[in-house]
């Protein structure tokens, strides 16, 4: 396991700011695969334990950490448990951290209330797309159960699941935020649409992500959104709920893209945590 330094002055993706929050991969299994995002296989999921140490270490060396992520490589929701222990672990330790769950929302029903109990504070809910046939454009394949059901099918019961996913988790009293990540020619032609949408559900922001285009994907992928096109989009998307700029923000993520989380600064360092 790699320890993601914090920079002593700024985030690494040269947005000049100093990064707040710490992403934690603890969730080992999958439900979904987006088209135009690149799965790295050998990643694994810090089990409970480590994800401890991780959020210690950082902690005695002095980072400004302002909340902790929860997410990948997988869901957090398709395999709960690990998440539920790492959860009750760090509230014992960390009592007034925030505590953030990352997820597309699957099984939300399932989950938010044992979420809730075990200290987690706020959901980010990933939504690209509000749009079926949008959907079906971003995703290889989606599994809402065990089974991986053809895509029209997992499709609709994904945007039914995402939306509902909202209530039911402000219901456990957890604030929600959203995630779009923007591709260009996809679905950036809806972005005011989940702004309106997710706004009249009573989610707290919308915070937007430029999507990045992975190295040697095989499948042709879509153009970067240039600065312009994204502050265009935030500024749409703000007539509705607030939205704010993923890596350009006082929140700025520490460790998007390093092998081991999602994301976008790639500082990594060869210290290794025990297991």
């Amino acid at each position: 396991m790699l320890i993601i330094p914090f920079p002593a002055e700024k985030c690494g993706c040269g947005c000049g700011n100093q990064p707040t929050n710490l992403i934690v991969p603890v969730a080992p299994q999958r439900n979904h695969c987006l088209r135009f995002e690149q799965y790295d296989p050998q990643v694994r999921a810090v089990p409970p334990s480590g994800a401890l140490t991780w959020v210690t270490e950082h902690v005695k060396r002095g980072a400004p950490i302002k909340r902790v992520v929860l997410t990948g490589p997988g869901d957090p929701l398709a395999q709960a448990e690990p998440v539920l222990e790492t959860l009750a672990r760090l509230r014992k330790d960390f009592p007034e951290m925030e505590l953030v769950l990352m997820t597309i929302g699957l099984h939300a029903d399932e989950w938010a209330v044992q979420l809730a109990e075990k200290g987690l504070s706020r959901v980010i809910l990933e939504i690209s797309a509000l749009d079926a046939e949008i959907a079906k454009s971003l995703f290889a394949w989606i599994r809402p159960a065990r089974k991986t059901l053809p895509l029209s099918e997992a499709v609709a019961l994904l945007l039914e699941a995402q939306l509902k996913a909202v209530d039911i988790f402000k219901d456990n009293s957890l604030p929600v935020e959203i995630l779009t990540t923007v591709y260009p020619g996809y679905n950036d032609g809806q972005i005011v649409d989940i702004a309106r949408t997710l706004a009249e559900k009573g989610v707290e922001r919308l915070l937007l992500k430029p999507y990045k285009r992975p190295v040697n994907l095989g499948e042709e992928c879509p153009e970067e959104p240039d600065a312009a096109h994204m502050e265009r989009l935030q500024e749409e998307a703000g007539n509705f709920l607030e939205t704010v700029l993923c890596c350009g923000s006082h929140e700025t993520t520490l460790g998007m893209e390093c092998p081991s989380v999602s994301g976008m600064c790639g500082q990594t360092s060869n210290t290794k945590l025990p297991r």
